[in-house]
């Protein structure tokens, strides 16, 4: 059984909690935001010129460094980097996000989620910021949906899981003490 996880941009783990424990259980996933705070293993960056200054930092040498393919020869072609492919919608927010969901699910059977809001929240006023918001949890749903023998779970989930999300039969909730109790 593979596991992992995926981590939201901008979580920070607890520092409490020992990192170690949780790669025990499975790689960590997220976005380039999430490597400090997080010790993510499998690193995404989906802005072609962010992932230019974190590969002239030598980022990838220090993470599995994920960016689109089509950036590759704008980057100078640097070996140790890995592609992905696929078109995405340009308003998404956290876009790294969905990525990183999508690379755990191709090789897990189930996926941890941290720091993920599956819950009733107050929508964007915003025009273009309600938009954003709304391709992400539809684009999220929609991840769930449709990889039905991976289980996900959304570990220290505030609150209960929205009407949307509650009807994923693959999505459940639990704690981390009781994950890492379970499975580390």
């Amino acid at each position: 059984m593979n596991i992992c996880w995926v981590v939201a941009d901008g979580h920070s783990i607890d520092p409490a909690i020992d990192t170690d424990q949780l790669k025990l259980v499975g790689p960590i996933w997220g976005s380039y935001t999430t490597w400090r705070s997080c010790c993510t293993d499998n690193v995404i960056c989906h802005d072609r010129t962010r992932s230019h200054e974190l590969i002239t930092r030598d980022f990838h040498k220090k993470s599995n460094f994920y960016t689109h393919k089509e950036y590759y020869q704008f980057l100078g072609r640097p070996t140790g980097i890995k592609l992905y492919d696929g078109e995405f919608q340009p308003a998404v927010d956290s876009i790294e996000d969905i990525i990183a969901m999508h690379l755990a699910s191709s090789t897990a059977n189930i996926v941890l989620l941290l720091g993920f809001n599956f819950g009733e929240t107050a929508t964007p006023v915003d025009q273009f910021d309600l938009h954003s918001w709304t391709n992400r949890n539809g684009l999220i749903g929609s991840i769930i949906l449709n990889t039905p023998d991976i289980q996900w779970l959304a570990v220290d989930h505030v609150g209960s899981l929205s009407n949307s999300y509650a009807k994923l039969p693959n999505l459940t909730c639990d704690k981390l003490k009781n994950v890492l109790k379970l499975l580390a």
